[in-house]
């Protein structure tokens, strides 16, 4: 949640900037659009991800977590369990989508998971998508951890590159109080 704060701020910031200056450069008003569907970006987790942490299916400081792409027209529910419920777009033309851990660690009682940002390439044409999602790719069953809505669909040219912000300073997941 803490990311998509940092771009909701972003985009008032940018606006106030606009309106304050009275100088509205057409290409900057591009760019400000290119973010407005980032304000809609929700993380969903799965059900079964808290009873599989508690019963030590997940070693999240440890275990390769890796992104699964998905279409809206098969979106992920919340009572999904493994890997193997979803139904994944055609990853050809695609980079790596192993995650990796930059800390997992507890303080004062939270714990917190951080993972370096992830920026996926295109080599080619990359088939349409609008949901991102986790899974623990070291479990047995490939469990399910979450997964973001992007709100619209997302398209990938040769070149192009898509970023996954896993938000540095707020983790991608905290557990506590």
């Amino acid at each position: 949640m803490a990311t998509i704060k940092k771009f909701k701020a972003q985009i008032i910031l940018a606006l106030a900037a606009f309106i304050a200056a009275s100088i509205i450069n057409p290409r900057d008003w591009v760019e400000l659009l290119l973010w407005l569907p980032l304000l809609g970006v929700t993380f969903n987790k799965f059900d079964s991800f808290v009873e599989a942490v508690a019963e030590k299916v997940h070693n999240l400081g440890a275990d390769q977590l890796v992104v699964f792409l998905t279409t809206n027209a098969n979106a992920p529910v919340s009572t999904n369990t493994q890997l193997s419920n979803i139904t994944q777009i055609s990853y050809t033309n695609l980079s790596s989508r192993n995650i990796t851990t930059t800390s997992s660690a507890q303080t004062s009682g939270t714990y917190k998971l951080t993972l370096t940002d992830l920026v996926l390439t295109a080599s080619g044409a990359v088939a349409t998508f609008r949901r991102v999602g986790v899974y623990n790719d070291t479990a047995t069953n490939d469990e399910l951890i979450g997964h973001f809505d992007y709100g619209s669909d997302v398209t990938m040219a040769n070149g192009e590159t898509f970023t996954l912000d896993f938000d540095g300073s707020a983790g991608f997941l905290t557990i506590g109080p």
